[in-house]
């Protein structure tokens, strides 16, 4: 009954309007095209084979193979989320959903999302025999324990970038508290930059738009705010 209730409640949440989950869709495929790169250069090919090779690799940053990863991702963490047991808004952050993903078979997804992709180059084509050596060796990397090392890489990058948007957050009400209206401006201008590039936590972006709707008010009164106007800054 358990498992049911999880069932139902991960098939009405919209996995793919997570900012957590979209950073993780482009986490995976700039894994998959640094390792393409790998591939190509150990590959002892002449350059005008490499070139069919290169526009092979260059189509998997099409929005065509985003959304066929997006998918894969998609699928891999309901999975996942279904075989542990888990309802969807457990997950808070991309860590989280990268332990989701994997073990709802991730690896085997994107190797079944390689093939469909490449079979279109494949089909009479004279240089198959390479090009399925190249698709192989993709799929082999993507099996490979060296994917998700890059993956975890990648990911220690965004918490690096979460960590220093946190702490910039914490100088705005330290800017806040003192009624520094210049610094508190300034870092609230920051703030609004980096929004779009450093998070990728919904908690972290509920966070921020307080900060920015406080600004707001608080530049308007020139006085910190009361219960009332917080609560509505938190609101909005």
């Amino acid at each position: 009954m358990e498992l049911e209730i999880v069932r139902k409640t991960n098939k009405n949440l919209d996995i793919d309007l997570s900012k957590e989950k979209q950073a993780f869709d482009k986490i995976v495929v700039n894994v998959i095209d640094k390792g393409t790169d790998y591939i190509l250069k150990a590959m002892p090919i002449q350059e005008n084979v490499k070139d069919i090779l290169l526009d092979i690799k260059k189509s998997f940053k099409t929005k065509d193979f985003t959304k066929i990863v997006q998918t894969a991702v998609t699928s891999s963490i309901r999975e996942g989320l279904e075989i542990l047991g888990t309802p969807i808004n457990v997950i808070k952050d991309i860590n989280k959903i990268k332990e989701v993903a994997f073990k709802g078979g991730l690896r085997q997804a994107l190797v079944a999302s390689i093939d469909i992709f490449t079979n279109k180059y494949l089909k009479g084509n004279i240089l198959g025999d390479v090009i399925a050596k190249f698709t192989n060796e993709t799929k082999d990397f993507i099996n490979s324990k060296r994917f998700s090392l890059k993956i975890d890489d990648d990911i220690r990058k965004v918490d690096l970038k979460q960590e220093k948007f946190k702490i910039l957050c914490s100088e705005w009400y330290k800017a806040y508290d003192k009624m520094d209206l210049p610094t508190l401006n300034n870092i609230a201008k920051e703030i609004s930059s980096k929004q779009k590039t450093s998070i990728v936590n919904s908690d972290i972006m509920k966070a921020s738009k307080i900060i920015l709707n406080m600004t707001e008010f608080v530049n308007n009164k020139k006085d910190k705010l009361s219960l009332t106007q917080l609560d509505v800054c938190k609101s909005l």
